[in-house]
């Protein structure tokens, strides 16, 4: 990937996890945690795409991973186990097929700037690891992916 496409990618990591900690911290606000996505989304959409250059589709993967945190949250509660609002900040981006249109050697990937191309790092055919295992069956088809920002990889 070159340094203008990961660059792209670099901000719109960003502004997702800015968006997920936007809609988590309104979830927290009122007298309980909001964990329904579409009241989540009547609630935060207007004013996620107003302050970032979100695609809409970038905005619900941020709103539905905040929602997710929030559930856990609140059943760590009823469980009566301590629990406080998620923050997220490992760098990461969710993309489901909308965002993410797989090849069998590359992805393309929707930015803030437009889509950007990154070529696969698969897992090793002949080591017979589950990743492997899933990847490679035609019994399953790549729908959703969430990318990981580690080690400068």
């Amino acid at each position: 990937m070159d340094s203008h496409s990961a660059a792209l990618l670099e901000d719109t990591v960003d502004e997702f996890l800015w968006a997920a900690n936007y809609t988590t911290r309104h979830a927290f606000e009122g007298e309980y945690v909001t964990t329904s996505k579409t009241t989540l989304h009547d609630e935060t959409y207007e004013d996620v795409r107003g302050e970032t250059t979100l695609h809409s589709n970038h905005v619900q993967a941020a709103r539905n991973k905040a929602a997710e945190a929030c559930k856990s949250v609140v059943e760590r509660w009823k469980q009566g186990k301590k629990a406080s609002m998620p923050y997220f900040t490992s760098p990461h981006l969710v993309c489901d097929h909308r965002i993410a249109t797989f090849h069998d050697e590359y992805v393309s990937l929707a930015t803030v700037d437009g889509r950007i191309e990154a070529e696969y790092v698969l897992p090793d055919k002949a080591r017979n690891t589950p990743h492997a295992e899933y990847f490679f069956s035609d019994e399953y088809e790549t729908t959703g992916a969430e990318l990981h920002h580690s080690n400068g990889n």
